[in-house]
């Protein structure tokens, strides 16, 4: 008997799937506009009533929340009871509509009267909202229908959607174009992979043109990059050049020019300051040469000023050592007598 129950439990569910259409598989949300003149609780209440009618029918297709469900309210009568204590009475029309939200179409509504009473507005709009049946036939008929109806749009109007997308993808609108594509719903088998197949191209398409906006916009900066280091080709020139050649984007098809010029650049750089650098060691060897000759020019000035000096000393002493031998003896006596 477990076994036999267990059986059940997993044959039943797909079944029941098995017996929902493509129509039933579309999925729709309940979503409720912020009414300044209706309070948030009883909105919140209508809304829940809404999410029940949708999901009654079957919610398969969980990609995209594109069809939604919501209500316009509109107050036909709103009275005060002349009870003890008094209450407030209203009379109201709904209008549910389904519709697509990313193309901004509506594909149904249905409208139904509906009336509430309480001690003040929120209870009335809670009853009226309350008396709303999620498996009322007249809904349920409603929702079933509009549901084929958007599953006959995309059957029927396929090859416009995919027309539709390849203009705008003409024009630029690459994303534009792909969320067209990529929200079709899945029930829709063959559109569905129709458009998935067109999604792919027009990615493609976009990744071209966003590669050729990239190289060309990558040139430019090159272009002027060259211009700049023309001027002068130093430090500041390549500084400037530099600056504009790091805004080419990496994935751009021109990068490798820009990094081979970058290297061009370094390449100059270092070669002017190897000459620069030969350059002065030059102009330090001269002047050191310079300063070797004007000391070794010193040192030959001073040893002949030496050696005039001594050959002045010895001119004095050949003129003035070779006394007379009267003077001689002139001197000596009278160094005796003053012994």
């Amino acid at each position: 008997m477990k076994r036999i129950l267990i059986l059940l439990a997993l044959v039943l569910p797909m079944a029941a799937f098995g017996q929902q259409t493509d129509a039933d598989r579309i999925s729709i949300s309940a979503v409720i506009p912020d009414y300044s003149d209706i309070p948030a609780e009883a909105l919140q209440n209508l809304e829940g009533k809404l999410q029940s009618l949708v999901t009654a029918q079957g919610n398969g297709d969980r990609q995209t929340d594109r069809f939604l469900i919501t209500a316009r309210i509109d107050v036909t009568n709103k009275d005060i009871t002349q009870t003890a204590p008094p209450k407030v009475s209203m009379k109201m029309d709904i209008t549910f509509i389904i519709g697509d939200v990313v193309e901004d179409k509506i594909y149904g509504t249905h409208t139904i009267s509906t009336a509430g009473i309480g001690p003040n507005e929120t209870k009335a709009y809670i009853q009226a909202f309350q008396r709303i049946k999620p498996n009322n036939p007249a809904l349920q008929k409603f929702v079933g229908d509009t549901k084929q109806k958007i599953l006959d749009y995309y059957n029927g109007n396929c090859q416009f959607i995919v027309s539709d997308a390849e203009r705008k993808a003409q024009m630029g609108q690459y994303d534009e174009a792909i969320a067209q594509l990529v929200t079709v719903p899945t029930v829709c088998a063959d559109c569905y992979a129709t458009c998935q197949t067109k999604s792919l191209e027009v990615y493609e398409q976009r990744r071209q043109a966003e590669a050729a906006k990239l190289d060309k916009e990558g040139r430019e900066l090159i272009r002027q990059a060259r211009s700049a280091w023309s001027v002068k080709k130093d430090y500041d020139c390549a500084q400037k050049a530099l600056d504009l050649l790091a805004k080419v984007d990496p994935d751009a098809a021109c990068v490798s020019e820009a990094d081979k010029f970058v290297n061009e650049i370094n390449a100059h750089l270092r070669k002017v300051e190897a000459q620069q650098a030969a350059a002065a060691a030059a102009r330090a060897k001269q002047q050191w040469e310079f300063k070797m000759r004007q000391y070794e020019d010193n040192v030959a000035d001073r040893r002949q000023a030496q050696a005039d000096k001594t050959a002045i000393l010895g001119a004095l002493v050949d003129r003035f050592g070779r006394f007379d031998i009267n003077i001689k003896k002139e001197r000596t006596f009278g160094w005796a007598k003053k012994s």
